[in-house]
């Protein structure tokens, strides 16, 4: 009798250790596979963000963004005949400065915060200008693409 009471014993402390096993394999299986789903989403996510940043970017690999902060560096640099790259073509011949209304001290104007709105073929850039006496400006610029590539269609003083 006392064999089969050791037996039992034996074979119920095995089920309950396979038991407990299953239990706690399927509790971790439980949680990696919702950890799994949250990586998922995450990577989907970030997915999204590059294709967006990709069809951002004209053939050049610039974003309109970029486009609008190279023009700065030329037009600050008094390189107006490289700054005119970035114009479209029916703004070429615009007056480059008095367009963007900052007065003739472009030297000492940073660049502050910026926003940019896409749109496919179009873009709106938002960029602030740290002016000298420490008061700052908004200028909008709006741009096409013009075979494959981003350049300014205009500028509005805010």
């Amino acid at each position: 009798m006392q064999k089969r009471a050791t037996i039992i014993t034996i074979i119920v402390t095995v089920l309950v250790f396979i038991g407990v096993t299953l239990g706690i394999y399927f509790m971790v299986s439980a949680k990696n596979s919702q950890n799994l789903a949250d990586i998922t989403s995450k990577v989907e996510t970030k997915q999204a963000e590059v294709n967006k940043l990709k069809a951002a970017k004209d053939t050049n690999g610039f974003t309109p963004t970029e486009v609008v902060q190279a023009f700065w560096t030329d037009v600050k640099a008094d390189s107006t005949d490289q700054a005119k790259l970035y114009l479209a073509p029916e703004v070429q011949n615009m007056d480059i400065k008095a367009s963007l209304k900052l007065g003739s001290d472009l030297v000492n104007i940073t660049l502050g915060e910026n926003s940019q709105e896409l749109d496919s073929d179009t873009a709106t850039v938002n960029m602030t200008f740290l002016l000298t006496n420490d008061e700052t400006t908004v200028r909008t610029f709006n741009l096409s693409k013009y075979d494959g590539a981003w350049k300014i269609t205009g500028v509005v003083a805010q």
